[in-house]
């Protein structure tokens, strides 16, 4: 075709590498480039709403845009500064610096983030600084890092939440899992808690968003829109939904229900159990399930 220019970007993998190739043509300032972005701007207007079109391609672009981004995020913990820190072993056991007569030796030490070690005896562990200085005691069940500012531990069957420099801000509880809103929203900022035997949610600086009062098995963040967290619960092998904030069951417990994704707006996707994956099927509105019931009530 004449007077046609394209722009084509190559992606592909081998047994040991990726590449990926980007034409020249590929510039923010070019005229092409333009077109293209507001071919797709065009694209996702007319077709986000068809009942077959689950994510148009703006979208897909977006998501990939996100993991790369978190990619980058993650990969920027390990650009800090590096300190060289030397592990000696002695009788089968592993060591900071070299062993000696008051040396605590270690079945393992494990890289745990740039400034700190995770250390094992037997099936305890513990927590060292770069410096081989004690973070948390070896006296763990495990250890994990729930964000950039906070370490979870498990103990004698509780979880307890510390900061970075070993201080105990939270305890005693049931169970600590991280959550995420859906491909489109931003990073795991939320954590779910449970204490006795009820969910809540916190934010990243540990404030309550819900407090422990969700009585149910497992409680994931499906979405979220100013006072409207929506939230999938499972109990007892059934799946429903609830606003977590207002405590209205939106869907309510049903043993049918697969999953329940977010799709865009207020709309969600139920999938039943043994369902093929046709997304046309089962496409809810939340907020208008929700004004029903706030009317009825």
């Amino acid at each position: 075709m004449e007077n046609c220019e394209t722009i084509r970007l190559e992606f592909y993998t081998e047994s040991h590498s990726a590449h990926f190739e980007v034409p020249e043509n590929f510039n923010t300032h070019t005229d092409v480039f333009r077109k293209m972005a507001q071919f797709i701007g065009d694209d996702h207007h007319f077709v986000k709403n068809l009942p077959d079109t689950h994510l148009t391609t703006l979208e897909k672009l977006e998501i990939l845009c996100k993991v790369a981004r978190e990619h980058i995020f993650e990969q920027s913990e390990y650009e800090e500064d590096y300190k060289e820190v030397k592990v000696f072993s002695k009788n089968e056991k592993v060591t900071f610096g070299e062993a000696s007569f008051n040396t605590t030796l270690y079945d393992e030490i494990r890289f745990f983030s740039n400034q700190f070690f995770k250390v094992r005896n037997g099936l305890k562990y513990g927590l060292l600084d770069s410096n081989s200085q004690e973070i948390l005691p070896l006296e763990q069940d495990d250890i994990f890092k729930i964000s950039k500012n906070y370490i979870c531990c498990r103990r004698e069957g509780l979880s307890y939440i510390y900061t970075l420099e070993g201080v105990e801000v939270m305890g005693n509880l049931d169970g600590v899992t991280e959550t995420t809103c859906g491909p489109l929203e931003p990073g795991p900022d939320y954590f779910w808690v449970k204490k006795e035997g009820k969910w809540g949610l916190i934010d990243q600086h540990l404030n309550f968003i819900i407090p422990c009062r969700l009585d149910y098995d497992t409680c994931n963040l499906v979405s979220n829109f100013g006072s409207n967290f929506y939230v999938k619960v499972e109990k007892d092998g059934k799946a429903g939904m609830i606003n977590g904030l207002l405590n209205i069951d939106i869907i309510p417990l049903d043993e049918d229900i697969e999953d329940i994704m977010y799709v865009r707006g207020q709309k969600y996707l139920i999938t039943k159990k043994g369902d093929l994956p046709d997304f046309s099927l089962h496409i809810l509105e939340a907020h208008k399930i929700e004004k029903q019931i706030r009317d009825q009530n």
